[in-house]
C-alpha cells in the first residue's frame, strides 16, 4: 500500500483520507516535519503534503526535499491559485514571480537567486559529465587490460611466479662445467653476453647467492653435486632463471629428464656444430626477453589503471564536496 504524509498542525480533510483509502493509499498525519521524517525513516513514502498556511511552509518543503529527495512534495492551500500557475509549475517552471505583491527589488533578488541556482546546476552537470566520461574511459581500459592480461598470462604460464623486469645491459650467464675447454668454447660462442664460469655445483650455488643470473648452462655430469640436482636447487633459489643442460650424444633420456624437471633447453657435447649451440642458447635468451617484455607490459597496464583510479577518486571527492556544500542531505 502506498503511503502519503500530511504535514502541518491542521488535520487533513476526513474525506481525503477515505478517498485515498479506496485507492489503496494510506494517509498519515504529522504535526511537524521532524516528527514526520523520524516516523518514516527507512520506509517508502510516495508523497508528502505540506499545509501552506504554516508560516514556515517554505522551510518545511526545503527540509523534506533535501532529507528525502525520493518523496514528491505537494503544497496544500485554501487560497485561490490560478490553475495555469499550478499547471506551469507541474510542467517544469522553477518558481513564480508575483508582480502585484513583490517589490521590484524582491523580484530582482529572486531572479538573481535563480541565476545562482542555475550556476550550481551547471557545475553539478559538468562534474557528472566528467565523472561519466572518466568512468566510461576507465571501464574500456579495464576491459582491454584484462583481455590483454589473459593473453599474456597464457603465454607466460610456464613462469612460476611474477618477475621484475631485468636491468638493461648484457645477459648474465653462468657456465658450470669441470672441463676448462668447455668454458673457453662457450665464452667464445657467447662473447656478446656477460659470462661467469665455475667448475662444480657447489660453486654455482654460491655464485647464485652472490650474483643473480638470467641463464645458467650446466653440464649434467659434475663432480659432487650432479647437474640435475644443481638445476633443482637453482629453480628453488631463483625460479625465474633459465637453465640449459649439457648432455652427451648418448644421453637423450637424461636430456628429456632435464626438460621435465624445468630445463629450458639442452645442448649436446662435444660441440660439433658451434652454430647450433649458439642458436639454441640464443633462442632461450630471446624467449626470456619476450617474457620480460610481457611482464613490463603488464606493469604499464597496472600503472595506467592506477592513474585512472587516482583521477576517479579526485573527481569523486570533488563531486561529493560540492554535493555536501550545496545539498547537505544528499550523498552520491
Amino acid at each position: 500500500m502506498e503511503r502519503v504524509l500530511w504535514v502541518g498542525p491542521r488535520a487533513p480533510p476526513q474525506q481525503l483520507g477515505e478517498l485515498l483509502q479506496q485507492q489503496q493509499t494510506l494517509l498519515a498525519h504529522y504535526a511537524d516535519v521532524k516528527t514526520a521524517i523520524g516516523a518514516v525513516h527507512g520506509q517508502d513514502v510516495a508523497v508528502a503534503i505540506v499545509t501552506g498556511d504554516q508560516p514556515d511552509a517554505p522551510k518545511i518543503v526545503e527540509e523534506l526535499t533535501v532529507t528525502r529527495p525520493d518523496i514528491q512534495v505537494l503544497l496544500a492551500t485554501d487560497s485561490g491559485i490560478e490553475r495555469q500557475v499550478v499547471l506551469s509549475l507541474w510542467g517544469g517552471a522553477s518558481g513564480v514571480l508575483e508582480f502585484r505583491t513583490q517589490s521590484k527589488q524582491e523580484i530582482v533578488l529572486e531572479i538573481q537567486e535563480w541565476v545562482g541556482r542555475h550556476r550550481m546546476v551547471m557545475r553539478e552537470r559538468d562534474l557528472l559529465l566528467r565523472l561519466h566520461r572518466l568512468n566510461e574511459d576507465f571501464l574500456k581500459t579495464i576491459v582491454a587490460a584484462e583481455k590483454r592480461a589473459i593473453e599474456l598470462e597464457e603465454k607466460l604460464e610456464a613462469a612460476s611466479r611474477p618477475k621484475e623486469a631485468p636491468e638493461d645491459g648484457p645477459t648474465q650467464l653462468l657456465i658450470i662445467d669441470d672441463e676448462p675447454v668447455v668454458h673457453d668454447i662457450l665464452k667464445r660462442i657467447l662473447s656478446k653476453h656477460d659470462c661467469t664460469s665455475v667448475m662444480d655445483g657447489e660453486s654455482a650455488i654460491k655464485a647464485i647467492w652472490e650474483k643473480g643470473f638470467h641463464v645458467v648452462i650446466t653440464d649434467k655430469n659434475l663432480p659432487g653435486m650432479g647437474g640435475l640436482e644443481v638445476m633443482q636447487q637453482i629453480k628453488q633459489l631463483a625460479p625465474e632463471t633459465d637453465v640449459v643442460m649439457i648432455t652427451g650424444y648418448s644421453s637423450k633420456e637424461a636430456a628429456m629428464r632435464a626438460l621435465e624437471l624445468g630445463a629450458s633447453a639442452y645442448i649436446e657435447k662435444p660441440f660439433d656444430d658451434i652454430k647450433l649451440v649458439r642458436e639454441r642458447i640464443d633462442k632461450v635468451i630471446e624467449h626470456r626477453r619476450r617474457q620480460q617484455k610481457g611482464q613490463k607490459y603488464l606493469t604499464v597496464i597496472k600503472d595506467r589503471n592506477r592513474d585512472f583510479l587516482d583521477r576517479y577518486r579526485v573527481l569523486r571527492a570533488d563531486l561529493e564536496a560540492w554535493m555536501a556544500t550545496h545539498h547537505p542531505g544528499k550523498r552520491g
